[in-house]
C-alpha cells in the first residue's frame, strides 16, 4: 500500500486517536487509504474498526486527512480529472428517466 505513519509519529502529532484500539496494521491500511484518494475505504475501515457512527468516522478522517496533507502532501496520490462517478450517476440517471417515461405512458 502507500505510505504510513509510524505509530511514535502518529501520538506525537496527536492523530492516532488514543482512546480507540485500533490495531496498528488496520490504522496503516486508513492512512493507505487516505494516501492513495479512498476516503470512502478509510472510512469504512475505521468503522469497522471501532465500531463509530458513519459521522464520526468521517470527521476522524477529515481530520486525519488534513494533518497528512500537512505533513506529508508528496504521498498523495493524485486523481486523474473525471474520474469520478459522475458518469455512472449520469446513465442511472438517464435510465431512471427513460423509465419513468415508459411507465407514465404505458400507465396513461
Amino acid at each position: 500500500m502507500g505510505g504510513t505513519l509510524s505509530e511514535a509519529s502518529q501520538r506525537k502529532q496527536g492523530i492516532f486517536p488514543m482512546s480507540q484500539d485500533i490495531d496498528p496494521q488496520v490504522w496503516n491500511e486508513i492512512v493507505s487509504a487516505i494516501f492513495e484518494g479512498q476516503k470512502f475505504q478509510a472510512i469504512k475501515l475505521y468503522v469497522e474498526a471501532t465500531d463509530a457512527d458513519l459521522l464520526e468516522a468521517k470527521e476522524v478522517v477529515d481530520n486525519l486527512t488534513e494533518e497528512l496533507r500537512q505533513e506529508s502532501p508528496e504521498k498523495f496520490v493524485e486523481t486523474p480529472r473525471g474520474s469520478g462517478c459522475g458518469a455512472a450517476v449520469l446513465v442511472v440517471a438517464l435510465g431512471l428517466g427513460t423509465t419513468l417515461l415508459t411507465a407514465h405512458w404505458l400507465c396513461y
